[in-house]
Formats: C-alpha cells, sequence, structure tokens
C-alpha cells in the first residue's frame, strides 16, 4: 500500500511538470513539481545515474561548459545563464531516476503535456477574443499576440503545441490514450489550428510533415483522411487568402540577405526574418574569429563584444521612453550558432552529440518518435536559439531524456 501511495504521489508531481509546461512563464508550477519529486526521490533514495550516464553525461558537460564561461568571464551574463541553464544537470538524474522506478510515469507526463497545451491555447484564444472585442483587430488572434495571453514567445509555444501534436498522434494511434473518435479528431484539428494561428515558420512546416507521417499510420483510415483534409484545407485558406500567416511567409527576401553580409551602416534598416538572422552570424563569426573558433567567447558573455559590434554597425539601440531596448542582446536566433559563439566547436559537438545519439538511439530501439521529437527540435534550432530560456531547456531535457529512456526500456525488454 505504501508503495502505491509513493508511486501516486510521485507520477502526480510528474504529471503537473509536464502539464503546467505551456504556462511556466506565467507561474513556475512546473520547476515546484520538479523540486518537490527531486527531494522525494532522494528521501527515499531512488535518485541514481541508472546504468548508463552517457547522456546524463552530455548534458551535464553542456552545464559544465556555463560554469568554465563564469570562471573565465564572472559576469552578470554568465552567473545568470549558471541558474538558467542548472536543469542541464539535474534535470536528466531526475528524469532517469523517475521512469527507472515507476516506468508508467511517462506516458502520465505526456497526457498532461496534451492536456496543458490544449488549455493553454484554449486560453490564449478566449483572451484574443475578449481583446478583440475592445479593439476589432484580427492581430490579437496570431503570433506573439495570441501567445501572450500565457506570457510567452509564439515560438516556443509553437514547439510546445508541436511535440502535445505528435505525441496525441502516436499515443492515440498505439491505444496509450483512449478517447471518442470526435474527441480525438477534435483535439488535433485544435492543436492544428493553434499550430497556425502561432505563426512560427519553421516549426509550421517541419511539425506539419512530421506530424503526416504518424497521421498515415493511423489505422482508422477515415480519421487520417479527415485530418489530412484539415491540413489540406489550412494549407489552402493560409495561401488563397490575405492573413498574416501568409504575410510572414511573403516577407521574406533572400536576395537581401547578401547585401546585408557587406553592408556597414544599418541605421534603420528593413530588417525581415532572414536577413536579422543573417546580420546575427555575420557579427557572432566577426567577434568569434578574433577571439577563438575552437572555445568560443566564454558563454553568455559574448553579448558584450556582439553588442559593441552592434553599436559600430548603427543598430537600433533601443528607445528609453518606449522601453524598447532595440537589438541589444539579442541571441543567435539559431542555437547552433548559439553554441558556436559561445562555447566554439566544443559547444557546438556536444548539442550534435545529443542529436545524433537520439537519433542513433531511435533506430537501434525501433522508436519512431524519438527520431521525430529529434528531429523537431533539430530544425526548429535553425531558425531559433531555443535553449536559451528556461521554457526551451526544459521541453527539450525533458522531452530528449523521456525519448532516451524509453529507448532504452523498450531495448531492455526485447533483449532481457
Amino acid at each position: 500500500m505504501i508503495r502505491i501511495t509513493e508511486q501516486k504521489t510521485f507520477r502526480t508531481l510528474y504529471s503537473i511538470a509536464w502539464g503546467t509546461l505551456p504556462f511556466i512563464d506565467v507561474f513556475p508550477i512546473c520547476i515546484y513539481a520538479l523540486l518537490l519529486l527531486g527531494t522525494g526521490l532522494m528521501i527515499r533514495k531512488r535518485l541514481t545515474f541508472g546504468k548508463e550516464g552517457w547522456l546524463i553525461g552530455l548534458f551535464i558537460s553542456a552545464y559544465l561548459l556555463q560554469v568554465f564561461g563564469y570562471i573565465v568571464y564572472p559576469t552578470h551574463l554568465n552567473a545568470f545563464a549558471l541558474e538558467q541553464k542548472a536543469s542541464f544537470a539535474l534535470l536528466p538524474i531526475l528524469v532517469v531516476s523517475m521512469l527507472r522506478y515507476d516506468e508508467q510515469a511517462g506516458t502520465f507526463g505526456i497526457k498532461a503535456l496534451i492536456a496543458g497545451n490544449i488549455l493553454a491555447m484554449l486560453f490564449c484564444l478566449i483572451m484574443a477574443f475578449v481583446r478583440f472585442s475592445h479593439t476589432h483587430a484580427a492581430s490579437h488572434f496570431f503570433y506573439h499576440q495570441l501567445s501572450s495571453a500565457v506570457n510567452a514567445n509564439a515560438v516556443y509555444s509553437s514547439l510546445f503545441v508541436a511535440v502535445g501534436l505528435l505525441y496525441l498522434l502516436e499515443y492515440y494511434a498505439k491505444g496509450l490514450i483512449r478517447m471518442p473518435r470526435w474527441a480525438f479528431l477534435s483535439s488535433t484539428s485544435f492543436l492544428l489550428l493553434s499550430l497556425f494561428l502561432l505563426s512560427s515558420k519553421m516549426i509550421i512546416v517541419v511539425a506539419l510533415l512530421l506530424a503526416i507521417i504518424l497521421i498515415a499510420r493511423l489505422q482508422q483510415k477515415g480519421i487520417a483522411l479527415a485530418l489530412t483534409g484539415i491540413i489540406v484545407a489550412a494549407f489552402a485558406l493560409t495561401t488563397y487568402t490575405q492573413n498574416p500567416v501568409k504575410e510572414r511567409f511573403l516577407n521574406l527576401n533572400i536576395a537581401d540577405a547578401k547585401n546585408v553580409w557587406t553592408e556597414k551602416n544599418f541605421a534603420n534598416y528593413p530588417f525581415d526574418d532572414i536577413t536579422i538572422r543573417v546580420l546575427l552570424f555575420r557579427l557572432g563569426w566577426e567577434i568569434t574569429n578574433k577571439q577563438s573558433w575552437l572555445l568560443g567567447n566564454g558563454g553568455k558573455a559574448y553579448h558584450i563584444s556582439l553588442n559593441d559590434k552592434m553599436r559600430q554597425y548603427h543598430l537600433f539601440e533601443g528607445n528609453e521612453i518606449t522601453g524598447d531596448t532595440g537589438y541589444i542582446n539579442y541571441d543567435m536566433h539559431n542555437q547552433y550558432a548559439e553554441f558556436f559563439f559561445q562555447y566554439g566547436l566544443i559547444g557546438l559537438l556536444i548539442l550534435i552529440c545529443k542529436l545524433v545519439n537520439s537519433l542513433w538511439r531511435s533506430v537501434v530501439a525501433g522508436r519512431k518518435m524519438t527520431g521525430l521529437i529529434t528531429s523537431l527540435f533539430a530544425f526548429s534550432f535553425l531558425s531559433e536559439s531555443v535553449l536559451e530560456t528556461q521554457a526551451g531547456i526544459v521541453l527539450f531535457t525533458l522531452c530528449f531524456v523521456y525519448e532516451w529512456i524509453s529507448t532504452k526500456l523498450i531495448k531492455s525488454s526485447q533483449h532481457p
């Protein structure tokens, strides 16, 4: 009886952590639940590395880079990074310990994440309708204005929704989530709609391609056809009507990217999503080429040199009256570039090793979901510095470690 009660308590805390992830920028219940879970595992002496520590070692090494950066460059930026990225070292140990103690907890956590995403997006839409009733501005239903109801960046909300969508399709196909067909179709359609409204270009494209792979595997062909029709209809509406989603795709000028690489004065320059990323990479490369492409620029401290470069090229520095900070302290909007400019080839290789290790495990264990989730993050890293916020770090760490230990459990059950 004690063991059952203990498991229920730990499952509840684990599920709360997953379920409140989409609200992490509003209230840190997720973090508190993880702290309580870790404390409970320590008290019960169940906190362990497990039989293998390869992935945990990679996560800890990523955190040790933050420590190294702070020792070499003891700035407030690196001090903040130490606190922000502590989950790189602690969460992997916690999740591995939890799932080895209670394998079913993982399923409960994923179900909670799906439910949390639906609740978060419902709240965002309700708040958008409230604001629309006062201003009659359709922009409240799109991008950052939509996700502002949960105080979140639309890119991170898109990533949460995309992960929830993929797990919903996978769990329903495997019978891990049991619900009427109409409820599954409604929930999936709602997450698809949310994905479009959040308007994160890279995540929309990648998540839909991965979702189509899972939809094709559904045994209920009627539902598969219905979902395919919804995706086709959404693309048609986006393509043939005037809407903010279409505008975000159209407001890209690849030709201007060449000019950004050679221009010297960017005062009042009309950046789009491509040109700003090209410029950031250019500036990052210039400071790293002078510092060290092997070791990088000392962690978050690279922002000091980057800000100087921005001033040198006359980028907008903000407005004290309006509180606009301009481009100062912008991250790279590319996680691979972010790790490279912070910690050189060493940091970049650690990140790539995580991704390659996860893809390899998905093949070995025959767990397609691991490969799909890894691919989602790998492509999202091309357009966003996902691991530079607590929301991105916790989602990435929980998903990666959950999938990693799942492949281990599957492999061990196949080869006792």
